[in-house]
């Protein structure tokens, strides 16, 4: 099955949620948000801070590792938006 997925990084207050979301209806993608955090929290059986808390380390180590592709350096940051195709 093919998958596509965009991530949409904003600054708060910049409006990157409506971004997302129209960019998600134009594509025909699904929109994820903070929705998806809680669900896979859930399916878990942890908190949703703890699932957001150990996201946030992996980052942390991903952004101290070396990039094997250092033209891609800095894609690995969070999102606002997650749209995956149907």
């Amino acid at each position: 099955m093919d998958k596509r997925v965009i991530c949409i990084s904003h600054a708060t207050g910049a409006a990157g949620d409506e971004v997302a979301r129209r960019v998600a209806k134009r594509l025909r993608f699904r929109y994820l948000d903070e929705e998806l955090v809680g669900r896979a929290a859930a399916l878990g059986h942890v908190s949703p801070e703890a699932l957001l808390d150990a996201e946030s380390r992996i980052r942390g180590w991903e952004a101290a590792a070396p990039s094997p592709h250092p033209e891609n350096a800095g894609e690995a940051n969070g999102s606002a938006g997650r749209g995956q195709a149907p």
